[in-house]
């Protein structure tokens, strides 16, 4: 057997791929072909081969298990070379395969008939063979069925491939008469049906949904002196920025010339919607190296607020326009909201997120500490660590007044990981001047929990504080464990090998359940400060407490009473056999220099 050409091999193995069919599962079609081979010729073994560069890919087979064999090793091999049916009434009697021993579950081949599969350009790209155990010869009519069923073959991918074919045709056709064919973004027609079917699902979660309507600022300056060509080379630059600013249920659509609108989904808060145009407006600004020339670009922004400013796309898009005309006229660069209301209220909220994120950047917080006492000794074990946001006027705002922002602005995360490592590096300043026994409790945000390198930030805090790990307490809540569970039980192992312990926070709040104590590797509970209170007032959640309390120390689980503020609840809280208390009763939260006196 001499070796193929190789032009014309690169051909037969064009062919070949095409069809896709190696290293795929059986199928009906294929099978009942060796299945009637079979039983027309009376032998045990049939199979379609694909013959690959190296290899034979049997697509089907009737009578073995084999799925594929070595090229050199197959009759199959010579039987690809020839034009007709190939048939070897004795491989051992034929010198042309005294070197070629073929076996089948240890039974030996003895004779051999093979059509090759010929594709309609001439490459044959493999074989419908039958094989059996005993010399015999396959007479002309058993030749004429096994050419017949070979085209068979053939004729099904040819067949498959016309409509593999049709489908990517149809498939082009239909995103060519929904995209921008300069941009590949999506068009007026695709976004107009897609924002519809938005603007129900927003209706019926009782959601915002905002639209916005950006302009590039004098972008026929750029036609006018470069040439359509080098405008046509910025939209592109330009929709691909915008496309990397919005969130990943978001969506551009280019309307036309320099016109693009964006649909924001499932907003909670309208205002929102100026936080992302602040973003969009940044990455315009960044400067355009085209054809040599550096350009700076900006864009203006109009924002219309399902169901706020109106109730059906046509009356936003218009709004937006509005909005947007608006923008132009007040110098381009920056977003207008169809009301002025709406345009004031976001310039607030965008200052406020600005303040926000210089504060992260320049470190602008500062830590607060709460006492955890040991119930019966009154001494101080731990301190939990609570974050405070000092006012240019002089005030100090609470977590409440800009959690939320951190969180919608993913500002949380940086945030998060400064406190970690603040946190740990204080409570080793204490360690270094006494107290060696205390622990820190630090809050864990949700974000910040699901932050794939979040093991990495507390490994970090650790070692560059040189606090023990088993000084360092994390807080969760059970919401944060119970939506991405798998998850979840990756994280808590990873920091219980670490030796870090993980507290369930606000124990008691809302869908809390003790099963949640067996399934996740907790070192503690905190109760939730509305369970202490009831407890004064109500023995049956002094009762629940009790078994609560009890079932966790059976888990090995220790347990926190939260927003301790009188005698009686503390007692109440000892009677059930609570260990620790944390609240106003046993000091409020302070700054750490505050600790020095104690």
């Amino acid at each position: 057997m001499t070796a193929p050409d190789p032009a014309s091999e690169r051909k037969r193995l064009n062919a070949l791929a095409r069809y896709e069919v190696l290293d795929t599962l059986p199928e009906a079609e294929f099978d009942r072909v060796t299945r009637i081979v079979a039983r027309q010729l009376q032998v045990p073994i049939t199979f379609i081969n694909f013959i690959d560069e190296s290899r034979g890919w049997f697509k089907a087979a009737h009578g073995t298990l084999v799925r594929q064999q070595d090229r050199n090793m197959s009759v199959c091999q010579y039987a690809i070379e020839q034009p007709e049916v190939t048939v070897v009434p004795d491989l051992q009697d034929d010198p042309r395969f005294y070197d070629t021993s073929i076996r089948f579950e240890d039974a030996l081949v003895r004779s051999y008939i093979g059509a090759p599969l010929t594709a309609p350009g001439g490459e044959r790209i493999g074989t419908l063979s039958a094989v059996d155990t005993r010399p015999r010869v396959f007479s002309a009519d058993q030749q004429a069925l096994m050419s017949d069923l070979a085209a068979v073959v053939i004729d099904e991918l040819e067949l498959r491939l016309a409509i593999r074919n049709w489908q990517e045709a149809d498939r082009r056709s239909s995103h060519a008469a929904f995209h921008d064919p300069l941009t590949g973004l999506p068009n007026r027609a695709w976004f107009l049906a897609h924002a519809e079917l938005a603007l129900q699902q927003a209706h019926r979660h009782g959601t915002h949904l905002a639209v916005l309507m950006l302009d590039l600022d004098h972008f026929k300056h750029v036609n006018d002196s470069l040439g359509h060509l080098a405008g046509d080379a910025l939209l592109r630059v330009m929709a691909a920025r915008l496309s990397g600013s919005l969130r990943s249920g978001d969506t551009v659509a280019r309307f036309a010339g320099d016109e693009f609108v964006m649909l924001l989904n499932d907003l909670t808060d309208p205002l929102d919607a100026a936080l992302v145009a602040n973003l969009v407006l940044d990455e315009l600004r960044r400067p355009v190296e085209l054809e040599g020339h550096h350009l700076s670009t900006s864009g203006s922004i109009g924002i219309a607020v399902y169901p706020r400013d109106f109730q059906e796309v046509p009356a936003l898009l218009r709004a937006a326009d509005i909005a947007m005309y608006h923008a132009k006229q007040q110098g381009g660069g920056r977003f207008c909201f169809h009301t002025e209301a709406m345009s004031a209220a976001a310039a607030e909220k965008l200052h406020r997120h600005i303040a926000l994120e210089n504060a992260v950047q320049g470190q602008g917080f500062e830590l607060y500490y709460q006492p955890q006492v040991d119930l019966r000794s009154q001494q101080v074990i731990g301190v939990e660590v609570l974050l405070r946001w000092p006012q240019p006027d002089g005030s100090v705002q609470l977590p409440g007044a800009f959690i939320p922002l951190a969180e919608q602005s993913k500002l949380i995360v940086p945030l998060g990981e400064w406190v970690l490592q603040q946190a740990c590096a204080q409570l080793q300043r204490w360690r270094t001047q006494g107290q060696l026994t205390w622990k820190v409790s630090v809050n864990v945000s949700a974000q910040q929990w699901m932050a794939p390198d979040f093991v990495r930030q507390v490994k970090d805090a650790l070692q560059q504080s040189g606090l023990p790990p088993e000084c360092l307490v994390l807080e969760v809540t059970e919401s944060q464990v119970i939506s991405r569970p798998t998850v979840a039980r990756g994280v808590l192992a990873a920091l219980q090998a670490l030796a870090v312990e993980v507290s369930l926070d606000d124990f008691g709040m809302g869908y809390a359940n003790l099963s949640q104590l067996a399934l996740m590797s907790f070192q503690q509970l905190k109760l939730d400060r509305s369970l202490v209170a009831l407890m004064a007032t109500d023995r049956r959640y002094e009762t629940l407490v009790r078994h609560t309390i009890s079932l966790a120390r059976e888990l090995g689980v220790s347990v926190v009473g939260e927003g301790v503020e009188t005698l009686q609840q503390q007692e109440l809280l000892t009677r059930c056999g609570c260990a620790v208390g944390q609240g106003f009763l046993f000091g409020q939260p302070a700054p750490a220099s505050a600790y020095l006196a104690r």
